[in-house]
């Protein structure tokens, strides 16, 4: 099969992302979503799972169910019954549906033994993958606002918790899930703020079944037992179950309006699912008859222009039979009857993105050499939901940068401390690369800082990394953590501004031994900034390189007596990122290093640490290809003095004077 090409991969992504920029796009996921998420036991979620585990049940069930009145209450078709179930439970081995099987087991035993067998309880511990990130991260930019989901795991809320990197008590920013009309009716309005995610579980959620399930064990009574079975009964397994939305009209409405009014981004959703498929056929036939009878078909480029245009996310490299028949129906409600095979479909894909475009949507495509992790390296004709959310957030992402440098907060930032605010803001647009004619000239640089870093944890990303070391240095950076740029615009652009200032370009890499920029605990983030060479009297002082590090402002006030980078080093060089004071004072700095043997002392190290901040340096300096010079001369009055005396006097730690 031929792959597509990067320029027309991205001519449809970026409609998806246009889509999403104007926060008109809900996201509908499904099993494939999830598929690979890790229990912490070791196992991991597949579509072949829960199926194998009820074929065993069936398969070891008596000819006659036992966990069923109605079924041993019958006395004349006790054989009608016991070769109707055998052969229906025969028939499911050859095409084992979850949802057949489901409910071929709630004919054995209850609703809630069949979760049991299924251990739903578990998939509440379930940890985040990529793809729950990267949409976790798009929530918190205020583009996406809504989820629907049919999965019962609790990795979405997860991964948008864990974002915050405060406990959600704490932070205030927990995710909404709603499962119920009563939680529908309390919840939904209160979460309409930007940064908000609402989740909403279709099918239920394995947190809220773990919950009944624990409170019934733990103390059991006859409310206990019935509020475990209703936790079960809420959790959609069977085939009846799932044609009727669970009698949840609630759901049933949520979906119509949203596909009237938004965009759906079908991602993972591949199987059956009969009650989402025929709601939505049944909605099409709704935007046929609203057409004027008698108008003619619209054109291909209408359609795709509308509104609400349906996209979707396919693993391999063809649509599944209900994908199609979802995607049909849209396009015949406003085209008319397709016709002509492939040619006649052939524009609907404008929508749809497949493993054919695993290649356009990869590291290679974005002129990038880097290894990613396995799960989200890009398999022959195979996009994963991984590789495709991150697809999404990459280009998003770039969206935000671009309005931050022509009409953000940084951009009237630079406007108040220079004149040649478009000589930085070009600089920094340069080196990120958005001034490439193509994707992957555009993605070069920052498509690098928005990759995972080898070989460790792959979240936060690349540049969050770097981030946090300016944000809170001296604390350790938990996993997952997102900051927005929504929320601190200015410290984000600052921060790359400063780095991009570095020149140190062929060493460019926050993991290599000899880094030109580094996350240093507890000191920040170290950039290498090469010096000039100038006249030093009749000589001339040579060029030379020192590290700053970036503090953001709030982390130096907490933090006011930051340790050395090394025991060599008496000068602390800082930038407050990112700040419009001018200079603050002086700081002093002293530590105790331990005596390397028994019959020697310890020492005391101290030295100077001077900050500076970046306002300042970037008024001083005026244009960005003075910003070495500036930098030179705000820290070249502040190198610490020769002899240090220490007054022991007040204390056993002593005080540098």
């Amino acid at each position: 099969m031929t792959q597509t090409p990067p320029s027309e991969f991205d001519a449809r992504i970026g409609r998806l992302v246009d889509r999403i920029m104007q926060r008109g796009v809900v996201p509908f996921v499904g099993a494939g979503f999830s598929y690979g998420a890790a229990h912490p036991e070791g196992w991991v979620s597949t579509g072949g799972r829960m199926t194998e585990k009820l074929s065993v049940l069936l398969g070891q069930a008596p000819a006659v169910a036992t966990g069923n009145d109605a079924i041993q209450s019958l006395p004349a078709g006790t054989d009608l019954a016991s070769d109707t179930f055998d052969a229906l439970t025969s028939a499911t081995k050859s095409n084992p549906g979850l949802a057949r099987l489901a409910e071929l087991a709630a004919l054995k035993i209850s609703l809630k033994e069949v979760c049991e067998q299924l251990e739903i309880y578990k998939y509440a511990e379930l940890q985040p993958l990529a793809s729950h990130r990267y949409l976790a991260y798009l929530a918190r930019e205020g583009l996406v606002r809504e989820v629907i989901t049919t999965n019962y795991d609790c990795c979405i809320e997860r991964a948008f918790e864990q974002s915050l990197a405060l406990p959600a008590s704490t932070a205030g920013g927990a995710a909404c899930v709603i499962q119920s009309l009563e939680q529908y009716r309390q919840s939904a309005a209160k979460h309409n703020k930007a940064g908000d995610l609402i989740i909403y579980k279709i099918n239920g959620c394995a947190k809220v079944y773990a919950k009944a399930k624990s409170l019934c064990e733990d103390a059991p009574s006859g409310d206990a037992e019935r509020a475990w079975h209703n936790a079960a009964d809420r959790i959609v397994l069977t085939e009846r179950q799932l044609q009727t939305f669970r009698r949840e009209n609630w759901a049933r409405d949520l979906f119509l309006d949203r596909a009237r009014s938004r965009s759906l981004l079908f991602c993972g959703f591949g199987s059956e699912e009969p009650q989402i498929r025929h709601t939505a056929v049944a909605l099409m036939n709704e935007f046929a008859s609203d057409h004027a009878e008698g108008a003619p078909p619209a054109s291909n480029q209408r359609i795709v222009g509308l509104a609400n245009i349906p996209f979707i996310h396919v693993h391999d490299a063809h649509l599944s039979f209900y994908q199609l028949q979802i995607l049909v129906a849209f396009w015949e409600a406003h085209k008319g009857a397709i016709q002509g095979g492939a040619d006649g479909m052939r524009p609907m894909m404008e929508t749809v993105f497949s493993g054919l475009d695993a290649r356009a949507a990869g590291p290679a495509a974005k002129g990038l050499t880097q290894p990613i992790p396995p799960s989200q390296s890009a398999t022959e004709n195979k996009l994963s939901a991984d590789l495709f959310m991150q697809a999404i957030f990459e280009r998003a992402f770039e969206r935000l940068v671009r309005d931050q440098i022509y009409q953000g907060p940084f951009c009237v930032w630079l406007r108040q401390l220079t004149g040649e605010s478009k000589l930085w803001t070009y600089h920094l647009e340069c080196w990120l690369g958005l001034k490439g004619q193509t994707a992957a000239d555009r993605m070069s640089r920052l498509g690098y800082l928005l990759q995972p870093v080898p070989d460790k944890c792959s979240f936060p990303l690349r540049l969050w990394r770097m981030i946090w070391s300016v944000h809170a240095p001296a604390q350790a950076m938990p996993a997952g953590w997102y900051m927005p740029m929504r929320e601190n615009a200015l410290l984000l652009m600052t921060t790359l501004l400063l780095m991009s200032l570095s020149a140190q370009e062929d060493r460019f890499d926050l993991d290599g031994p000899d880094a030109a920029v580094r996350a240093d605990q507890p000191l920040g983030l170290g950039v290498e900034f090469s010096l000039p060479a100038r006249p030093l009297g009749k000589a001339q002082n040579p060029s030379r390189t020192f590290f700053v590090h970036l503090v953001s402002q709030a982390a130096l006030a907490e933090s006011p007596a930051l340790l050395p980078r090394q025991q060599g080093s008496r000068l602390l060089r800082v930038i407050a990122v990112p700040t419009c004071e001018r200079r603050r004072p002086l700081g002093r700095w002293i530590v105790r290093r331990q005596a390397e043997g028994p019959d020697q002392r310890g020492k005391l190290q101290c030295g100077v640490r001077v900050t500076v901040s970046a306002a300042e340096l970037v008024s001083a300096a005026g244009r960005p290809e003075r910003f070495a010079d500036a930098l030179q001369d705000s820290f070249a009055a502040s190198r610490p003095r020769s002899a240090v005396r220490l007054n022991l006097k007040h204390s056993s730690q002593g005080v540098a004077e």
